[in-house]
């Protein structure tokens, strides 16, 4: 949805009660993609992506750049060659996707006590660093964090230089971020405009009539009970 809402589209209207992926900013989001991979052929397509993620292709070197949140340095650190971060490119205005990834105690638990104590010490300022600051996994959840001279220098494998993770936090402080929405029927929604999605990149379809597609799908979703 990078595309889409760095061209000031959205998935749904206010209220989340409809799908609003066939509005002109979606539909011409879709078919600047649809473009990018059939007819200037310089983003890999579902086919190209079938056996290997992005991620993979990049270390492989068989892709150039991909988005990614800052949790995907982990893997990416590996690289056996000179690579960098940057913020992501600009449509009509800077936004990208980005990641939460909720750290949580089960209510059956019978050990609630230790796990508590255990989870306050995770989500500690200590327990942040030792998680995250050797490392290429996660972001600092408190925002002092990302100020710490560990966390602005942070050298990650044959990286170009230590001004990687300023990257990802100069997102975040000009709030160029964005998850994705909150909906009870987010994981059936998703996997509809994924489907959908694959047909965009193959080509199958032209761009107009596969947002018509999935806002009608999706509209399907909602009205389910």
């Amino acid at each position: 949805m990078n595309w889409v809402w760095q061209n000031q589209g959205t998935i749904f209207n206010e209220d989340k009660t409809t799908c609003t992926l066939d509005q002109p900013a979606a539909v011409e989001a879709f078919q600047f993609l649809q473009d990018l991979v059939i007819k200037h052929k310089v983003a890999a397509s579902a086919s190209d992506l079938a056996d290997q993620e992005e991620s993979d292709m990049f270390l492989g070197g068989r892709m150039a750049m991909f988005f990614a949140v800052r949790g995907n340095l982990g893997a990416t650190c590996k690289a056996k060659f000179r690579f960098d971060a940057a913020v992501s490119p600009m449509g009509k205005v800077h936004m990208t996707t980005t990641a939460v990834g909720p750290s949580v105690l089960w209510n059956g638990s019978k050990n609630k006590d230790a796990a508590f104590k255990l989870m306050n010490f995770i989500s500690s300022p200590d327990g942040e660093r030792l998680k995250i600051k050797d490392t290429g996994f996660a972001f600092p959840s408190i925002k002092s964090l990302t100020e710490e001279p560990w966390f602005k220098s942070f050298q990650c494998g044959k990286a170009t230089g230590t001004g990687i993770n300023p990257a990802f936090s100069t997102e975040i402080a000009n709030d160029w971020v964005r998850t994705f929405p909150l909906h009870p029927k987010w994981p059936e929604i998703d996997q509809e405009i994924t489907k959908q999605i694959d047909s965009l990149f193959l080509g199958e379809k032209p761009a107009p009539q596969i947002a018509k597609e999935i806002t009608a799908a999706v509209n399907g979703i909602i009205a389910k009970q």
